[in-house]
């Protein structure tokens, strides 16, 4: 389980996204080593796959000539040389604190940096090929669009009513199929104190 998008509803994305992959205990290490084969080719072996970091358009990479024929270990060099140019300059120009925004993107993007633009795009595409696949497997996504709240908090906050939404559809799947089943959250230290409260809400004894 993961969770994508903020919290706060008047802060950074317009929705907030709770989803559940739901994988049969028989066959998840092969689809592990599927998903980790494609990631060794990539050079991401130990990389978290973040998609829209992913994605997004790296400004280092069009400034740097002939990019695209560098070797992995020298794009990385030549790309981060560039940020830190660029960190430079804009703290020259604007300040230390203007430089906060900038350095954190830098920082979720910097696994990446040794691939170029098409690369990552295919890499995101060869993951979903692979994952659509899945027939045994399913979803269960609760998304809400926080707009709709207009400002005002609901009784129950978004990140509550997701989790909520998507244990209880994974377990009325268990429950039609006679079956056992184990919920694995996304490593999230700032909020493990609130997913275990949440949890007790589901305990049967």
């Amino acid at each position: 389980m993961d969770e994508s998008g903020t919290l706060e509803l008047s802060g950074g994305t317009t929705h907030f996204v709770f989803l559940g992959l739901s994988i049969p205990a028989d066959s998840w290490k092969s689809k592990d080593a599927e998903i980790s084969a494609i990631k060794r080719r990539y050079q991401l072996r130990d990389e978290e796959i973040h998609t829209p970091w992913i994605a997004r358009r790296y400004q280092e990479q069009d400034v740097i000539s002939n990019f695209r024929d560098l070797t992995y270990d020298r794009r990385r060099l030549v790309v981060k040389t560039e940020r830190e140019a660029r960190l430079t300059h804009r703290a020259a120009v604007h300040g230390l604190p203007k430089t906060k925004t900038l350095r954190k993107n830098f920082a979720k993007t910097a696994a990446y940096i040794h691939l170029t633009l098409t690369e990552r795009h295919k890499l995101l595409s060869e993951l979903a090929d692979a994952i659509s696949k899945w027939e045994d497997c399913f979803i269960f996504a609760e998304a809400t669009d926080k707009t709709a709240f207009r400002g005002v908090p609901p009784a129950t906050p978004p990140f509550e009513e997701g989790f909520t939404q998507v244990v209880s559809r994974f377990h009325r799947r268990l429950d039609s199929a006679g079956e056992l089943g184990l919920l694995v959250q996304d490593s999230n230290p700032t909020i493990s104190r609130r997913l275990t409260e949440l949890m007790r809400r589901f305990y049967v004894d």
